[in-house]
């Protein structure tokens, strides 16, 4: 994601995957393609599965994901921030 420009879209192969997402100060789109899994069970830390960081994210979009696993006490461990 740090390398896609202002405005584009990164594509994610369908897959699990055991990090936290991160968006920072960038308006993207965040596609999966065949449902890939945000697997936060398998995580070795407590933390939400999914940052929208700064107002730049405003229009930003996160799409055709399944995410599993966020648990935990605010500000960690929930969903979408």
């Amino acid at each position: 994601m740090d390398a896609c420009p202002e405005g584009g879209t990164v594509s994610v192969s369908a897959g699990t995957y055991t990090e936290a997402v991160r968006i920072y100060e960038k308006r993207i789109a965040l596609i999966g393609a065949d449902t890939p899994t945000i697997n936060l069970y398998s995580s070795s830390t407590n933390e939400s599965a999914v940052y929208f960081i700064g107002t730049m994210t405003d229009n930003a979009v996160i799409s055709g994901f399944r995410i599993i696993g966020a648990t935990g006490d605010f500000p960690y461990g929930y969903g979408l921030y």
